[in-house]
């Protein structure tokens, strides 16, 4: 059985929430996603992956096909473009807001910028 926590922001008490862990785990495999290395510290992850960002070509095309631009066609790509950059590389936050975006008028795509907080590095880890 894998189960996974997503997007982890504190510790979480496995045994409390009835997640079997350690030698009673019985198979059971554990991936937890997050931003904060010290959640995966005081989780006690046994293997931790380091994701950087997407570069920002990457980042680009990703949030283009998601939001439905046609490459170079549009005429909201500059603003398009800045609202992929609020994204800060992060594939999740490109994906959600390039799809909440498609099809929207251009006023919403305006009105979106700045409204992406900044996020830092994805950790992944696995007990």
């Amino acid at each position: 059985m894998l189960i996974i926590l997503d997007d982890v922001w504190e510790f979480i008490d496995l045994k409390e929430i009835g997640i079997p862990f350690g030698v009673d785990h019985g198979g059971c495999k554990i991936l937890l996603t997050t931003r904060r290395q010290g959640v995966c510290s005081s989780m006690v992850c046994q293997q931790r992956v380091l994701l950087s960002p997407l570069p920002e070509k990457e980042a680009w095309d990703l949030f283009r096909i998601n939001a439905g631009l046609r490459d170079g066609s549009s005429t909201l790509n500059k603003v398009a473009r800045e609202v992929a950059r609020e994204c800060h590389g992060l594939p999740t936050a490109l994906v959600t807001v390039g799809r909440a975006l498609r099809e929207e008028p251009a006023v919403t795509w305006r009105s979106s910028c700045g409204n992406q907080r900044p996020q830092s590095l994805l950790f992944v880890g696995g007990h």
